[in-house]
């Protein structure tokens, strides 16, 4: 259904094959990436904060991009195409929408609280930023979908595997419905983003020997040098992975998309588009050491539980049933022991308190 031939991207068969596979390895890493954000959000209250919860939301809607692009990728033709394509570009449009949104929130959000010194102002913003970041991006699907302007787009130039805006429309109109539906949103999330993180980068360089007068204790000044250090590389990522599907639309429009350039692109944005949420799982949560030492434990205690399991039905194989017997009899009364002592540690307890 949404697969591409390799004539009609001018790609050899080992080409195709090669960013197929990329492609998926990419949506598979943002769904684990962006389930290991919102899983770590939800598991561990001592993490939580306003700006991890952004990166939540931002998570969701990385989640869905990954899904969809995976869906449009491995579709087939057992599906309705017109129906499945129309479905999942309104899906994965949304989500990239609501996506730039939320990367350019984080970015402000951050702004207001270091620069402008006003973190209460920016918690109280969240009701706002969400109405922007959901609601905005609905009413724009929303319009293309009444105008019936999403389906299959001329993969040749524009998507790798995903459905986006019909290639069956007139030029002008096309053109000005992948603009608002997603390229200029994209490009407007670059320089928003670029800008407001060169502002807080410039200002705490600047401010760097006063951090401490206006942080007043050492952890928080220790949290804005940590901040400083990733604030470089999350616009460089962001518009890493994004530029390449970018750079394949103004080249098409300008007609200058030619097969020399095109695997390599095509490659590129498989990789890219599908990307931010493995990307921002590295840089929130691997790199970030609270998260990373809690990672390592779970999978440490799991890895425990499991060695532990795996001993015991080894010994319970190898013990006779009478064995067995005599030993679940032992079990129950250290239970019911162990039960008894509680209840009457808990009174006596109870008593000296009282």
């Amino acid at each position: 259904m949404t697969a591409i031939s390799s004539n009609s991207s001018n790609m050899t068969s080992g080409e195709e094959l090669a960013a197929r596979v990329l492609l998926l390895t990419s949506c598979s890493l943002s769904l684990i990436g962006t389930t290991t954000i919102i899983t770590t959000y939800v598991i561990w209250p001592k993490i939580r904060s306003v700006a991890r919860q952004l990166l939540v939301f931002l998570s969701v809607a990385d989640f869905l991009v990954a899904a969809g692009n995976a869906a449009g990728t491995i579709g087939n033709g057992d599906h309705d195409a017109g129906l499945f394509c129309k479905l999942q570009s309104t899906v994965t449009t949304f989500a990239n929408l609501c996506s730039f949104f939320w990367t350019v929130v984080i970015a402000s959000y951050i702004f207001i609280s270091i620069v402008l010194h006003r973190s209460d102002v920016a918690r109280n913003l969240v009701p706002v930023y969400h109405m922007i970041c959901w609601i905005i991006p609905a009413a724009i699907v929303a319009a293309a979908f009444i105008a019936d302007v999403l389906g299959m787009p001329d993969t040749n130039k524009y998507t790798y595997g995903w459905c986006w805006i019909r290639s069956d429309l007139n030029v002008h109109k096309m053109r000005m419905w992948m603009l608002v539906t997603g390229k200029g949103w994209e490009v407007g999330a670059y320089i928003v983003t670029l800008v407001l993180y060169m502002i807080i980068k410039c200002y705490l360089w600047i401010n760097k020997h006063t951090t401490h007068a206006h942080f007043q204790t050492a952890p928080e000044a220790a949290t804005v040098q940590r901040i400083n250090r990733k604030m470089t590389l999350v616009p460089i990522i962001f518009i890493c992975l994004r530029i390449w599907g970018t750079i394949r639309f103004f080249l098409s429009q300008a007609n200058h998309l030619n097969a020399a350039t095109q695997p390599a692109l095509i490659i590129l944005q498989g990789i890219g588009d599908s990307g931010q949420g493995w990307a921002n799982c590295i840089l929130f949560c691997l790199l970030n050491y609270r998260v990373r030492e809690r990672l390592k434990k779970a999978c440490f205690n799991c890895l425990c539980c499991q060695c532990v399991c795996d001993d015991n039905e080894e010994e319970r194989q190898q013990l006779d049933p009478q064995r067995v017997n005599s030993l679940r009899s032992v079990y129950s009364r250290v239970d019911d022991l162990s039960t008894e002592s509680s209840v009457n540690e808990t009174q006596a307890y109870a008593h000296s308190d009282a």
